[in-house]
């Protein structure tokens, strides 16, 4: 115990039900734990941390600034005091602002996963926002993001250099979306065995191609019979489109055809994939694209843009038939209409899609995580 591994590893938030991709996070820092020290620290949380195999948890009390500032910094010192040399910030910029301050005074290395697309030019935050994002993926230790286009990205953009970039790609917990009964799943959900359901998983943002669901639907719903589009995801905090998402499938006539369902939990997503004879992805901007992963671990095929191009980097040369260059909807959704009608289509990709996601698989980024993480500091 004494010899092992200590790492600090700071986290957005807590929270059981959260909306999004928070759950593999927690499970791979649960397994990490087996073999690593972990000082894990929660910027905001709501209920019980439910995460074993942690020497340390704790979950700032402060919401407010200067208060909150105050707590992290003092919560970092803290973890570096009690031995711990590696600072992981997972997304959360502040966090990592101040690792690196702690490091640099107290000797450490600071990592920040990020993975977002999008341009220096375009960020629409404050001032002071955007020139603290520009300095800390510059002076970071080490920049850890998904994909070799994403390293790219933020060379290109950022001015990163690129050999303070890792490579840790996103993972599943294959065991979470084991192929539920797709009639139970469909009883939950109160949809009928004849449907052929369709179903979207993101935010309603611009960037996840919500805005183009009411012509997709339309263009489906013309040449297939049968057809709901369940549409899975709440308002997003930049470019959400949800109010007008509504408001078109109320002018188009799509309530029969579109079902929008609010935010689910993701440890609840499951059942809605099982439920699912196809997913779609028409995301105009994408990172990486989880959720397409989520979808090959539940045994689902899907249709998905290329997002810019960082999706190409993840799915397999079989599933590339099936992405289309972001914004066309034509062939986005004639793609969808292929798929509905074929069966054989739909069966090869489900067992290619099988086969694929057992390398994103989490015993796969644990390794990943420990080669580029925890043994090559």
């Amino acid at each position: 115990m004494r010899n092992r591994p200590k790492l600090c590893l700071i986290l957005p938030i807590y929270d059981e039900g959260v909306w999004g991709h928070s759950q593999h996070i927690y499970r791979l820092v649960e397994r990490l734990g087996l073999s690593v020290d972990i000082f894990l620290i929660f910027e905001t949380g709501r209920g019980r941390v439910n995460i074993g195999n942690c020497a340390k948890i704790i979950t700032q009390k402060f919401r407010r600034k200067p208060w909150s500032q105050a707590e992290l910094l003092l919560i970092l010192l803290r973890a570096r005091l009690s031995g711990y040399r590696f600072f992981f910030s997972y997304f959360s910029v502040r966090p990592a602002l101040y690792s690196k301050l702690i490091t640099f005074l107290f000797h450490g290395t600071t990592y920040l996963f990020h993975c977002a697309e999008f341009k220096k030019k375009d960020l629409t935050d404050t001032f002071f926002k955007k020139s603290r994002l520009c300095w800390v993926l510059r002076h970071i230790d080490w920049l850890v993001t998904t994909t070799p286009l994403m390293a790219r990205h933020y060379v290109q953009e950022f001015g990163v250099d690129r050999r303070k970039i890792k490579l840790v790609p996103y993972w599943v917990d294959t065991q979470q979306f084991e192929r539920q009964s797709k009639s139970n799943a469909r009883k939950k959900l109160g949809i009928d065995s004849g449907t052929k359901l369709i179903l979207f998983v993101h935010q309603l943002s611009k960037s996840k191609g919500a805005h183009h669901l009411p012509r997709i639907a339309q263009l489906v719903a013309e040449e297939v019979s049968n057809t709901v589009f369940l549409v899975v995801g709440g308002p997003s905090t930049a470019n959400d489109v949800s109010h007008i998402l509504k408001k078109n499938v109320l002018e188009k006539g799509l309530a029969n055809v579109i079902r929008l369902e609010g935010k689910v939990p993701n440890k609840d997503i499951q059942t809605y994939f099982a439920a699912a004879d196809l997913f779609i992805m028409p995301s105009d901007e994408e990172g990486f694209g989880i959720v397409l992963l989520e979808a090959m671990a539940s045994g689902v095929p899907f249709v998905a843009t290329d997002g810019g191009g960082p999706v190409m980097d993840v799915v397999s040369p079989v599933q590339r038939r099936f992405v289309v260059p972001a914004g066309d909807m034509v062939s986005f959704s004639q793609k969808i209409i292929q798929l509905l009608s074929s069966e054989e289509e739909r069966k090869l990709l489900i067992e290619d899609g099988r086969r694929h996601v057992q390398r994103y698989s989490l015993d796969e980024a644990l390794a990943t995580f420990r080669r580029e993480i925890i043994l090559n500091p």
